[in-house]
């Protein structure tokens, strides 16, 4: 099921959008000046496809609808609107907020027509009933602990929230839960977290750079595929030492697969998962050839298919040392994650890089260790702190990533740099408002 079109009616009160996802290369660009709703449309996208609807009820629009095309041609549609409660049980179109407002949530196929209501009321109940409370603000925080929390991360944390409003619409609620969508804001250098302070019982809030986040998250995924292929590698040894000999083959054979296993097991070495005590080291004649070609045979698999598991690996190291950070290079291991060595020998902690240069790190770590088959990626600004090389060379850049996944990708920007010419990908609000109004 492809996501095929957008339309939105009275976004802040003013502009109607229908956009259009069907244009080749899996790329679509929003364009338009500021205050036209390109950051917006891309959250209100995003609150759907992560399940959470308790944030349209404080966004001023009419109505919006997802068009999606299945894999047999056929259209369904997924329609949110804004409806004030009235005293007589009828309803009317209305753009506030308040606690008389309700979502009606339709879903239209050849097969099913389902809709049902939501209030906000109901749902902040059911937070409420999950262990938290709000202030007059808005913010929530956990009762136990005092440690303020989103209403995204409360309903992330607790699914049976939004699942207890779909009661009685159980097909509605499985087709939302179905969709699944990446969204990498313009807010994106820093990531929120609650601790102890130093000195203080309570718990506080900082703000920490999200790159060592990802630096963190590297470490602990090459610790385990380290811990993974050490385990493979000595059960294939040990099955070549315990196994029936093998039939002779050409020594010459041997010498080549042999060199070619070393060399992917430096590979491995070079990126953490192997030791250099996996190297194969031994001569080759008459008596070893046959122990020789058993370990051969059972460790080329292994050393293969470490190779696949760090190819995000390998390509994020490579986009990163090609991105022409000056006298720095990156490297990854199981101690640090990712790290840079200057030119000098030093040792750079991510965080101490520039804004631009983690602006990229993070963009291009997302792209290639959070995506899953089926997401949808919706990128806010991707030009931040950018020079404009990187900018011009971002939208090839994200083929290269993306590949053969048949991601869709939609993409807000200011940056004529970031299209690079490729104008049959956008789409520009002010020109669609221009329309709506001529």
């Amino acid at each position: 099921m492809k996501f095929k079109a957008f339309k939105i009616e009275k976004l802040f009160n003013q502009y109607d959008y229908l956009l259009d996802f069907t244009k080749n290369e899996n790329i679509a660009i929003i364009t338009g000046p500021n205050g036209y709703g390109k950051s917006t449309i891309l959250r209100i996208m995003y609150y759907l496809f992560s399940s959470n609807l308790y944030p349209f009820f404080d966004i001023l629009f009419s109505s919006c609808e997802y068009t999606f095309q299945n894999d047999n041609g056929t259209t369904t549609s997924l329609i949110i609107e804004k409806v004030l409660q009235v005293e007589n049980g009828e309803g009317q179109s209305d753009l506030l907020s308040d606690e008389h407002t309700v979502l009606r949530i339709s879903l239209n196929s050849e097969s099913q027509k389902i809709h049902i209501e939501i209030s906000k009321t109901a749902i902040e109940s059911a937070i409420v009933s999950a262990g938290y409370s709000s202030d007059k603000n808005g913010n929530w925080w956990k009762k136990d602990s005092g440690e303020y929390v989103t209403s995204h991360e409360i309903l992330i944390q607790h699914p049976e929230i939004i699942e207890k409003q779909f009661i009685d619409a159980n097909d509605l609620l499985m087709f939302i839960g179905g969709l699944n969508a990446m969204f990498i804001s313009d807010q994106r250098l820093f990531y929120t977290t609650f601790e102890i302070g130093h000195g203080f019982k309570n718990t506080m809030h900082f703000n920490k750079a999200q790159v060592l986040y990802d630096a963190d998250w590297m470490r602990k995924n090459i610790s385990n595929l380290k811990k993974k292929f050490s385990e493979s590698f000595n059960a294939a040894l040990l099955e070549a030492f315990t196994s029936s000999p093998q039939k002779t083959i050409l020594s010459s054979n041997l010498k080549e697969r042999l060199e070619k296993l070393n060399k992917n097991i430096s590979t491995l070495i070079n990126y953490g998962i192997a030791e250099q005590n996996h190297r194969i080291v031994t001569s080759i004649n008459k008596q070893s050839e046959s122990l020789l070609a058993g370990i051969l045979s059972s460790c080329e698999e292994v050393v293969e298919k470490a190779l696949i598991e760090i190819n995000s690996h390998i390509k994020f190291v490579s986009l990163i040392n090609k991105s022409g950070f000056p006298d720095k290079i990156m490297s990854i291991d199981s101690s640090n994650g990712f790290s840079f060595l200057s030119s000098k020998g030093t040792y750079i902690s991510p965080e101490m890089l520039s804004s631009g240069e983690q602006h990229r790190i993070i963009l291009i770590f997302k792209l290639l260790f959070r995506i899953k088959p089926g997401m949808l990626v919706l990128i806010d600004e991707p030009e931040l702190s950018f020079h404009v090389i990187w900018q011009t060379s971002f939208i090839s850049e994200l083929k290269q990533i993306l590949g053969n996944k048949n991601i869709l990708t939609i993409i807000a920007t200011h940056s004529p740099q970031i299209i690079d010419g490729k104008w049959s990908l956008t789409t520009d609000l002010y020109e669609l408002t221009k329309k709506t109004r001529s």
